[in-house]
């Protein structure tokens, strides 16, 4: 025992334990976590016993989970490239994916990308799989979990109006339901139900997905090379959208941000979100006094929703085959997956998980954005540009609005 207590006093705790016949930790997998769910805080109970079950599961091997922030496409290239990159990342595919296109050299995860695992994605969004891949088809991406982003309406006040009847059964309506809904609403109080917010270009997917839905209209051509919408597509939608607000159905303001907006609808001042997932809704549940209703955007076709697919990324160069390991216990295991599921706060990938919330607190609330998932449309943010296309997107909104015509801002927005 002398020797063990010289031992704490003079060495490193790997000899330490060696030579107190403790066994040491053979090998570290080094994870960052990019914030989602409980992963933004890397000491969080679930994410340590994330860590503590695969150490019980791989002897040996010892896991180091770190929280990072998101920040410029080339900060994961450049750690690479530095020697400094993890063995893993979690973080969104759209992120990881424009990482490797700003230089992060990421390994191919296709290795295991089973037939069954594909055929799994497949069964919850056939938009999932691509989402993972980058420009040549090559798997940089094992996704975990998937979320939409979407509308939602306070219940109660349109159950109130009336305005529920212009709601479909799976969550849809056409343009015109959508302003016969805003005209109950403007009929039944005194405030206009909704805002379409310019003040940044944070949450932006709102007044994105709106126009989208109303002009019926791709963002970009099949491939993500270059942004299609535009034209007579843009200038229709955004003469649809001026209508509504002329009428004082909505309201722009250039001024407000998403956060504000979603703090509007949280606490009753206005009826609709144009700004809903699950994270903002998780995020605003303190204020909301009512029901929020998790609902597709108007549009006379089939809804087209934006979201997020989450995963795992490899870097070259790092544990491969432990970090390999790792992914599977993570995102495939039976027991363990939908636990991990839950800790993003989203929705699985794997249909065969089924509801992983049920009997959960959260499971009435995840449902409404399950039902959405069908809807889960092109997730085109790995378009080259998409940080300066996301600056025009705000300074079209604000001339088309207080610019000297709808025409001429959607030509400014183009070019």
């Amino acid at each position: 025992m002398k020797k063990c207590w010289a031992g704490l006093l003079g060495l490193a705790l790997a000899g330490l334990l060696a030579g107190c016949g403790a066994s040491a930790a053979q090998n570290t997998l080094t994870v960052w976590v990019y914030p989602v769910g409980d992963f933004a805080d890397a000491d969080a109970a679930g994410v340590q016993a994330l860590a503590a079950a695969y150490e019980a599961a791989d002897p040996g091997t010892h896991v180091e989970i770190v929280a990072k922030q998101p920040g410029e496409d080339g900060d994961l290239a450049a750690a690479i490239a530095a020697g400094a990159a993890p063995d893993l990342v979690l973080d969104s595919a759209e992120r990881l994916l424009r990482a490797a296109d700003a230089g992060a050299a990421l390994a191919d995860m296709q290795e295991l990308w089973t037939d069954g695992a594909a055929a799994d994605f497949d069964a919850v969004s056939t938009r999932i799989a691509p989402a993972c891949r980058d420009g040549g088809g090559t798997a940089r991406v094992y996704p975990l979990a998937v979320m939409v982003d979407c509308m939602a309406v306070n219940r109660q006040v349109f159950d109130a109006a009336g305005a529920l009847a212009y709601l479909g059964d799976d969550r849809t309506w056409s343009v015109n339901d959508f302003r016969r809904a805003l005209d109950a609403l403007v009929e039944s109080g005194a405030y206009v139900p909704g805002i379409v917010f310019g003040g940044g270009t944070g949450g932006d997917q709102g007044s994105r997905l709106l126009l989208q839905n109303l002009a019926g209209a791709a963002f970009t051509d099949d491939a993500h090379t270059r942004y299609t919408f535009g034209g007579a597509d843009a200038t229709g939608a955004l003469g649809t959208l001026a209508e509504l607000c002329g009428a004082g159905l909505l309201r722009y303001d250039n001024k407000a941000s998403a956060a504000d907006e979603l703090r509007m609808f949280a606490q009753g001042g206005t009826a609709v979100s144009f700004c809903w997932n699950a994270a903002n809704q998780a995020a605003y549940a303190a204020d909301s006094g009512f029901t929020p209703y998790a609902v597709a955007f108007p549009t006379d076709g089939t809804p087209q929703l934006y979201g997020a697919v989450w995963g795992f990324a490899l870097p070259e160069g790092g544990k491969a085959d432990t970090a390999r390991r790792f992914v599977r216990f993570a995102c495939d295991d039976a027991a363990q997956g939908p636990a991990t599921v839950r800790l993003t706060g989203q929705l699985p990938v794997r249909a065969s998980f089924g509801d992983v919330w049920a009997g959960t607190p959260d499971a009435e609330r995840m449902q409404g954005f399950a039902a959405l998932l069908p809807y889960l449309g092109d997730l085109y943010g790995v378009t080259p540009g998409w940080g300066p296309q996301r600056v025009a997107w705000r300074q079209l909104l604000e001339d088309a609005f207080t610019g000297e015509s709808i025409e001429s801002a959607v030509a400014t927005y183009e070019g």
